[in-house]
């Protein structure tokens, strides 16, 4: 349990007796000059000391009725009583405490029992006057006490019980500054002690248990010395001078030591040994320092403390130096557990952890009345306030509701004595028993559960929650049917609110609970019940929506919102029916809806639905309809607000966690709402006030700001809404969103439509420096890139931009080409040309490539080769039918050579036949890449194969004659003709003729027809080379 009380603090829990009647009479009449001061006894019991009078009473009493105080006279005095001139101290065989007081005159007056007779005895003081009385020891015969004067004298008190006699009282004194030694006793008797005259006592403390300082048994607090006795010896055994150790403790804390003044003011047991509160100043400085010192057994060999920490008390807490000892003020320290020590204060109380090493102070900042006494019992120091009583100093988390279980006891019982099973038995039993305030308890009933799977324990804590927030009211008698008229006479607009905060009381104590087991991330899972969230997420809702309930209830009974009202009441119908609402008249529509709390998130739908319906009945009517998107916006502003409010005050959510307050559905209807809402503030439109108008811009602002923070990223840019608002003529708001969230088309927009260049310019830069780390100046590129506006882009400077061109491809080289790189143009362009995908891009690509090229200062004829070869193939690609194109290759990729000449082949006709012999030829006549004769022979083989396969040579008459004529008549003897005729040189002309030997492999036929297509070829191709020879030898 040690790493959970990091998280505790000290909080102080009022015990629910009040003071008794006659008590508060008292106090009541008494100035703030009265002393008045109290003493706490075990069993519950508080004695007030006013006006020579103690007053006892039960604090710790069951009962609902004020407690009954005993009034007990103490011994007349002419001066003031004390909490230290009072004893209480408790006889197993007796049922009310027993007393013993002392006046300061020293007449001890003793009550065996309260509401018994006393008993007086006086002692001669010799003109002393009585300091405290303390107890000493308990045994079952007697009971035996330390009374001491201010100046040191003391006597052994002595109250013997025996049953068959009444009980008696014994006084001796105790000569405890009697020095061992008959030197020392000699220089005693002819000199005296001066030192130990002039001492005044501050604190009488018995050693007992584990402290063992040379076996002292009794240890006095001067204002400079601690001196311990031995009471069985009647001797004083040895003291701790306290200037020099506070000195040196001091300079080793690095203060100034001149002129120091130094008090001691309270010591205790702590361990082995003791800690000791001490105040100081110096003539430098008017207001006192408070430490805390650790000593031990050995401070008396090493005159050093073991540790030394100075308490952290806030400046408004601060005291002036007093002028003389008797103006010190009262403190009281208290050891209620191990490490950790309690300061009582006046006014103000310090909390201090680890006291014996490197201590952590902190002031309990709940504690604004005056303290009249303070007392450690059962492990606990408390502390009685003058106007609010006794009060329980408890380590508990921050923010406990300590008057919870007081209200809520009764109903966690009703509303969960049907759940069954060990583990919800066992989650009940802890939660009841944290409320109550027993941690140690709790850890024990809750640590098995901590053993369950995530999933397990999550499903058990949401069931557990649920169960109590959507329980119908235990304290409401209209829920309970309708046996007859109920009668109750509370409103029920309160009954409902106090209703939903004892709920929200309810999850802000059970988070607690659930914080302080460190289980609120072990339910950070996805369960079926959840879906898409987590159960903390969904749990963490809970609180959220309890809050927007509350705040929305407020609204409606403050306001007439007759939209929002209507959706409650038909969301109560809808309730009432879906989760078996007792039918009961009595029962009005807000109960029905404000019961069903887990399902709030129903609401924001169906108040937009509702709006939607209004707002349809009145399309001109500007002002109902400013009306009606008015209302709703301010239940949902105020919604959202709380939201808000809600997430700072505890757990923040990611925006990429799903929440009620970000669903897609949700989100859908708040982005309808804020349609009608912007459009309303159209300015040439606008009917209302600007205080009306102010109130709905402000609506739309909260709202977008709900709508933007539930988009992510990609839903943003798509979003129009804050667009929606610049363009209504709200810029200045519409900017301030936008640079909120980032809608950096919009600023880089209204730079360019609504200022002068100059302004741009500077506008343009304020937002690159608030917004670097944020790629603004990327999305400026591209606004450029995509907007045509490549002047103002090239406007632009730096790394990020030549990066940005380097990613974009159709931009980069004009870059280049401004600065003329012509080379770099080139170069980037011929990759861009190699890896584009695009046919005509591609020529494109290499057309500007072959411009750079021919700009360069040195002509680079093989790069303007290249660029002009894929020109050419680009452009065979383009002659390709734009049919047979489509569908081969429908996005116009770049296609190989073979892959063309296929295509051309396609198109199963002369022209497409004639396009891939010039193909062929093209690229024989290549000077980058020029294929080979094979290669080529190849490609024309490839050809006629297709062109022979066109015509029906099957069918021919094998008749020579009329062979002739019908081969005249084909396709092959038309493209032998056009090969005659292309504009190429007659050897090229000669390579896309057919060989006849080849005319086997590429056509099957029988034998004759073979023949006689062989012949016709033959015939033919000769023609064809004799024309060619001859127009070769005309030309010599």
């Amino acid at each position: 349990m040690q790493d959970l009380q990091m998280s505790l603090t000290l909080l102080s829990d009022r015990y629910e007796s009040e003071y008794p009647s006659l008590v508060r009479e008292v106090l009541d009449h008494s100035s703030s000059e009265t002393l008045v001061s109290a003493r706490l006894a075990e069993g519950g019991f508080c004695g007030l000391i006013c006006h020579k009078v103690l007053f006892v009473w039960n604090y710790d009493s069951d009962s609902e009725d004020l407690p009954h105080a005993f009034r007990l006279s103490l011994p007349s005095t002419g001066l003031q009583y004390g909490a230290r001139n009072v004893c209480f101290y408790k006889q197993t065989s007796k049922k009310m405490p027993s007393v013993l007081a002392v006046s300061p005159e020293g007449c001890i007056r003793h009550w065996s029992e309260i509401g018994n007779p006393h008993k007086d005895i006086n002692v001669d003081l010799q003109n002393e006057v009585s300091h405290s009385i303390v107890l000493f020891e308990a045994k079952v015969h007697v009971h035996r006490f330390i009374f001491s004067t201010t100046t040191s004298t003391f006597y052994l008190v002595e109250v013997f019980h025996d049953d068959r006699r009444a009980e008696h009282l014994v006084v001796r004194p105790l000569d405890m500054n009697t020095h061992v030694g008959i030197g020392k006793r000699m220089s005693v008797l002819l000199f005296g002690n001066p030192s130990i005259d002039r001492e005044t006592v501050v604190k009488v403390v018995p050693v007992e248990g584990e402290v063992n300082v040379h076996n002292a048994e009794l240890m006095v607090i001067f204002h400079k010395v601690i001196r311990f006795y031995s009471v069985s010896q009647s001797s004083h055994l040895f003291a701790i001078e306290t200037h020099d150790l506070v000195v040196r403790a001091l300079e080793k804390l690095g203060k100034l030591t001149d002129n120091l003044k130094h008090y001691l003011l309270d010591a205790v047991p702590y361990n082995s040994g003791f800690l000791v509160l001490i105040s100081v100043n110096s003539l430098k400085h008017d207001c006192l320092d408070f430490y805390l010192g650790y000593v031990n057994g050995d401070t008396s060999k090493t005159r050093q403390f073991i540790a030394f920490n100075q308490l952290s008390i806030p400046i408004r807490y601060r005291m002036q130096a007093p002028i003389h000892t008797v103006s010190l003020p009262v403190v009281r320290l208290h050891t209620p557990e191990q490490k950790e020590c309690i300061v009582v204060f006046n006014k103000f109380i310090v909390h201090i952890d680890n006291p014996e090493g490197d201590a952590d102070s902190r002031v309990l900042e709940s504690v604004e009345e005056r303290v009249i006494g303070s007392e450690t019992i059962d492990g606990l120091c408390h502390i009685v306030l003058k106007d609010s009583g006794v009060c329980a100093l408890r380590k508990l988390p921050r923010d406990f509701d300590l008057l919870f279980y007081k209200r809520t006891k009764k109903a966690l019982q009703i509303i969960y004595e049907d759940f069954m099973g060990k583990d919800f038995s066992q989650l009940k039993s802890a939660f009841l028993i944290f409320a109550s305030k027993d941690l140690y308890e709790t850890e024990q009933l809750f640590g098995p559960l901590k053993d369950l799977e995530d999933e397990a324990i999550a499903s058990l804590v949401l069931q557990f929650v649920f169960k109590f927030v959507d329980h119908e009211p235990i304290n409401d008698p209209r829920w309970r049917g309708e046996t007859g008229l109920v009668h109750f006479e509370q409103n029920p607009a309160v009954v409902i609110l106090s209703q939903l905060n004892g709920k929200l009381a309810f999850f802000k104590m059970f988070f607690l609970f659930l914080n302080y087991f460190k289980v609120t991330n072990q339910i950070d899972v996805r369960i079926p019940e959840t879906k898409e969230r987590t159960a903390k997420t969904v749990f963490l809702e809970l609180g959220e929506k309890l809050r927007s309930m509350i705040a929305l209830f407020k609204l409606l009974t403050s306001s007439e919102m007759p939209v929002v009202s209507g959706t409650v009441q038909q969301l109560a119908k809808v309730f009432k029916t879906q989760f078996d609402h007792p039918s009961n008249r009595n029962l009005t529509a807000y109960d029905h809806f404000f019961k069903e709390v887990s399902h709030f998130e129903e609401f924001i739908p169906e108040l937009v639905k509702l709006e939607s319906e209004e707002l349809d009945q009145c399309p001109q009517d500007y002002l109902t309809r400013a009306q009606v998107v008015t209302e709703v916006g301010t239940a949902l502003t105020k919604i959202y607000q709380v939201v808000v409010e809600t997430r700072e005050m505890s757990t923040r959510f990611d925006n990429q966690t799903l929440t009620w307050m970000n669903e897609p559905k949700l989100l859908k209807y708040i982005d309808k709402h804020l349609n009608f809402a912007v459009g309303l503030l159209r300015k040439e439109d606008a009917q209302l006030t600007e205080m009306n108008l102010n109130v709905l811009l402000n609506q739309v602002i909260v709202l977008t700001r709900l709508l933007y923070n539930g988009y992510d990223k990609n839903k943003r840019i798509s979003c129009t809404i804050i667009s929606q608002l610049y363009e209504n003529g709200q810029q200045e708001e519409a900017l301030k969103l936008a640079e909120e969230f980032q809608d950096f088309n919009l600023i880089i927009k209204h730079s360019h439509t609504a200022l002068s260049d100059g302004d741009r310019k500077n506008y343009i830069a304020q937002m690159k420096e608030k917004f670097q780390g944020k790629d603004f100046d990327l999305i400026l590129y591209d606004y450029y890139r995509k907007n045509g506006m490549v002047e103002y882009l090239l406007e632009e400077k730096g790394e990020r931009l030549e990066n940005f061109l380097r990613s974009h491809e159709n931009i980069n080289w004009i870059r280049n080409i401004e600065k003329k790189q012509y080379r770099k143009a080139r170069n980037f362009l011929k990759n861009m040309m190699m890896e584009t995908e695009n046919a005509s891009k591609k020529g494109t690509i290499a057309a500007l490539g072959t411009l750079c090229a021919l700009c360069e200062d040195e002509e680079n004829a093989t790069e303007i080769a290249e660029f002009t070869e894929v020109m050419k193939i680009v452009e065979h690609q383009e002659a390709i039918d734009s049919v047979v194109l489509k569908r081969i290759n429908p996005r116009n990729r770049p296609m190989k050579v073979k892959d063309i000449i296929d295509a051309y082949l396609q198109e199963d006709d002369c022209r497409g036949f004639m396009k891939a012999l010039i193909m062929v030829a093209s690229l024989r006549a290549s000077t980058i890449s020029p294929i080979e004769r094979k290669q080529s022979d190849e490609f024309v083989k490839h050809i006629y194969k297709k062109i022979l396969a066109s015509d029906e040579w099957i069918k021919l008459s094998v008749d020579p004659v009329q062979f002739e004529v019908k081969a005249q008549c084909s396709k092959l003897a038309t493209v032998l003709h056009s090969v005659f005729e292309l504009g190429i040189a007659d050897n090229e002309k000669k390579a896309l003729l057919p060989n006849v030997d080849d005319v086997d492999k590429l056509i099957e036929l029988d034998h004759h027809r073979s023949d006689l297509l062989k012949r016709f070829l033959s015939s033919e191709i000769s023609n064809v080379n004799f024309c060619l020879d001859k127009d070769t030898q005309m030309e010599d």
